[in-house]
């Protein structure tokens, strides 16, 4: 269940938004500046990046399954560039009579990523970061969390995504192209979790704009995110960008410090 719930986590705060990143910035792990980008897994991931650079929104749904029961929730992506786009969500935990929800946001305004979540009852929390602190890309941002949760090297785990395989196939009369890949290698060994891990990802066939995304984790469970209600809209309003929520924490020296130290990780392994 833990590691469904990071999978889900990391879907719904980064996933779209960094999806939108221009194609020919590849990710790199600073500082080992590691030779991987995500866009050279499949053909079909650039060419999503590239088709989402200019403004989009769409909706979003979720469906988890678990021992510990299900989850569902449903939100909303907004995107107009790389730092400045905002994703709300709200999910609902636990079975029937005794459901829990929380309302998740993540804001950038162009200076500033603000993290939320409003549990109800009083019950809420928000930080911030700099964007400045990201100019490395995606793997920065990934680099100070696996620092930050004491988890494998960076550089072990660029090793295990470079590895990943996919099987392509059209799906649903040609609409679709769906990639399907074995994440197995990527299950921390000695934590526990599921024997196996697959992924599938479903892209539209004409613009490669992600559709869905579903997980399987055997019996700790599955995880399914769809995208519907696609739109280009020629501008969208600042304003729309504005934070409004609970006073944030910033957290810029912490996730800086979280930097050096897993950058100093790094370089210490290459020597």
């Amino acid at each position: 269940m833990k590691l469904l719930h990071t999978l889900a986590l990391a879907l719904l705060t980064t996933a779209a938004p960094l999806l939108a990143q221009e194609a020919d910035a590849p990710a790199t792990v600073a500082p080992a500046k590691a030779e991987f980008s995500a866009l050279d897994l499949h053909p079909l991931f650039a060419k999503a990046a590239k088709n989402l650079e200019r403004p989009w929104e769409c909706d979003l749904s979720l469906a988890v399954t678990s021992p510990n029961g299900p989850a569902t929730g449903t939100g909303h992506v907004r995107y107009f560039y790389h730092g400045l786009f905002s994703a709300s969500f709200g999910i609902e935990t636990g079975r029937d009579g005794g459901k829990d929800r929380a309302d998740l946001q993540v804001l950038a305004d162009g200076e500033y990523i603000y993290f939320s979540i409003d549990q109800g009852g009083g019950q809420a929390f928000a930080a911030k970061v700099a964007l400045s602190v990201f100019e490395g890309g995606p793997a920065d941002l990934l680099g100070a969390v696996s620092g930050m949760e004491g988890g494998g090297a960076p550089a072990d785990l660029v090793q295990k995504l470079a590895a990943i395989q996919f099987e392509q196939a059209e799906v649903d009369g040609g609409k679709l192209s769906r990639l399907k890949a074995d994440l197995t290698s990527l299950i921390p060994e000695g934590e526990g979790g599921p024997e196996k891990l697959e992924l599938s990802l479903d892209f539209d066939a004409k613009n490669a704009f992600p559709k869905g995304v579903q997980i399987l984790a055997g019996d700790e469970g599955s995880l399914e995110l769809g995208i519907a209600g696609l739109s280009f809209p020629e501008d969208m309003d600042r304003e729309q960008f504005e934070y409004k929520g609970p006073m944030a924490f910033d957290l810029t020296a912490q996730i800086q410090l979280a930097l050096r130290q897993s950058g100093a990780e790094v370089e210490e392994e290459i020597r």
